[in-house]
């Protein structure tokens, strides 16, 4: 495949970037790129390149609408910078009065002058690419982070399953940098020009520039200090755009937050200088815990981090000790709550008893059993995780304290359910027998409960709803070949009952239904045995698919 030459970088707000030509320095990733100050510039250079006799294309971000074709079969100058504007190349699968269909934008000669996408800039079929960084891709003054908001393509809002994405600066170009191989000879990069790293999709992985899970940062906030601070900074937003606190924020601190917090005003947290080394790890989208009182008292999603002490110290005063909480982070959701420690500690990897004492990162593998064990559900950017089968532990059995917590996240909600919760405490009170759970790649169970006759697996889901029975329905058949013991019975739990036919759905896979009633008793209706038979076998079987066919051959 023929692959660009170099790549021509260009920003919306030029004058937040460094400027002039860098290139790679590993003599075997030989890839060129420029950053220019504004879009003309990247234009001129391309149609210069194109008179030297070689092929050009300019690429962006979806940060603009995509319009229709007009009735003449024009198009629509949708990128709008000022007063630079350009159109997307054709969205159609025929040419139009001279324009190239999609399939032909980076190889047509009327290609150039429209702007490519990521769906039709894949092929690397030019030799020069223009690239223009959109408000979808921030610069924090610390490194880069993705911003859904601003992204206008609804593939991107509606998946969930996406790890937060960042690059941080490095003392030189790593190979991850570019995307593709470049023929031209390198040269040092310029004064005044910081390296980055800038792209997860690459096949030399490196530790930087690559996708993070989402990480759970514990930060105790329960002594008369915090008090305090938690009443100035927590209680209600901050005006940053209005002094004292304006001043001391530079202009890519300020130009972050608004990114990520429009109307101006945003909750703050910090920490002093001996955590200087967790804090730099924070990302956009990171879920903190703010602990004491042997509860988790407030769950909130990382906004802006970024260490500023003259900022800081209009905030709060100096720590005695340890100076200034020079380490903020904005919020970008922020809600109270009331989590018992007790519930943690039941999670692997946790230890009853901890009181949460000192600031904590935690690792990917705690992080996620946080997430999961206590159900915050980060719809729109969870990463993506997978436990190895032989990881299944067994663990205690969540308590609860509240229902509910909910609040809105960049593009989307994240839920702190305590509904679910306080289902599976009701039940387990009526149970009179021993209960547990444990993690299997699919997440972890709400109960595993194991008697001298039966190891069921039970799922508790906050609604009766369809949607509901069919993901209790898929946990529970992707939670049953991983049980500690063979499972011999899958439930889905409800705080109502389901209609007919979703208590059907769940029969016909071999799942016994369990609902609340109004009066607070719960009701079974068991799975016809020849069919949870059939499915324990087919679940317990090293192969299933031969199982299902001898079984359907008899």
């Amino acid at each position: 495949m023929r692959q660009a030459k170099a790549f021509v970088v260009s920003v919306m707000h030029p004058w937040k970037y460094a400027t002039g030509s860098f290139q790679l320095k590993q003599p075997h990733s030989l890839r060129s790129y420029t950053a220019v100050r504004n879009r003309r510039s990247t234009s001129d250079f391309l149609r210069a390149k194109q008179a030297d006799g070689y092929s050009a294309r300019i690429g962006a971000g979806f940060c603009w609408p995509w319009s229709d074709h007009l009735a003449d079969g024009t198009l629509v100058d949708d990128v709008q910078i000022g007063d630079w504007r350009r159109p997307w190349n054709s969205s159609t699968d025929r040419e139009t009065n001279g324009i190239p269909p999609s399939s032909l934008w980076a190889t047509h000669p009327a290609g150039f002058g429209r702007i490519g996408c990521i769906y039709t800039a894949q092929g690397f079929e030019y030799d020069y690419a223009g690239v223009i960084f959109g408000d979808d891709l921030i610069w924090t003054g610390q490194d880069w982070q993705a911003n859904r908001r601003a992204n206008k393509d609804k593939e991107v809002h509606g998946a969930p399953r996406f790890g937060n994405w960042s690059a941080t600066p490095t003392g030189s170009w790593p190979p991850e940098a570019c995307p593709a191989r470049s023929s031209i000879p390198p040269t040092p990069p310029p004064t005044g020009c910081s390296p980055i790293s800038a792209s997860p999709f690459c096949d030399e992985p490196t530790p930087q520039g690559t996708i993070s899970l989402t990480q759970v940062l514990i930060h105790p906030s329960g002594n008369a200090e915090a008090l305090r601070h938690w009443k100035i900074t927590l209680n209600q937003p901050i005006d940053y755009h209005t002094d004292p606190y304006a001043t001391p924020l530079t202009l890519e601190e300020r130009t972050a937050l608004d990114a990520l917090h429009p109307d101006g005003k945003a909750r703050f947290w910090g920490a002093t200088g001996i955590h200087d080394a967790k804090m730099a790890k924070l990302r956009t989208g990171d879920i903190v815990l703010l602990t004491g009182k042997n509860h988790v008292r407030a769950v909130g999603e990382i906004g802006h981090s970024f260490r500023n002490a003259s900022f800081a110290d209009t905030l709060w005063s100096p720590h005695a000790k340890h100076g200034s909480w020079h380490n903020v982070y904005s919020l970008l959701n922020y809600e109270q709550t009331a989590i018992p420690y007790t519930e943690i500690w039941d999670l692997p990897g946790f230890t009853p008893g901890d009181n949460f004492m000192g600031l904590r990162l935690l690792d990917a593998e705690k992080s996620r059993n946080v997430l999961d064990g206590l159900g915050i559900e980060t719809l729109t950017e969870r990463a993506i995780t997978t436990l190895n089968d032989s990881g299944v532990q067994v663990i205690g059995v969540e308590a609860v304290n509240i229902l509910r917590t909910s609040f809105d996240r960049l593009g989307g909600t994240t839920l702190v359910n305590r509904v679910e919760a306080h289902l599976v405490q009701s039940y387990q009170a009526t149970l009179g027998v021993a209960v547990a759970r444990f993690r299997a790649p699919a997440g972890i169970t709400d109960l595993y409960i194991v008697t001298s006759d039966d190891t069921e697996i039970v799922e508790a889901k906050r609604s009766a709803d369809h949607a509901f029975v069919r993901q209790a329905l898929g946990q529970l058949l992707d939670y049953g070949p991983h049980s500690p013991q063979p499972v011999t019975r899958l439930t889905g739990l409800f705080p109502a009952q389901p209609t007919d036919a979703d208590t059907g759905l769940l029969h016909r896979y071999g799942i016994d239904c369990v609902y609340k009633t109004e009066s607070g008793a719960f009701v079974r209706i068991p799975a016809p045995a020849s069919q949870r038979e059939a499915m324990m076998k087919i679940i317990q079987s090293d192969d299933p698919i031969t199982t299902s066919k001898r079984d359907s051959d008899a």
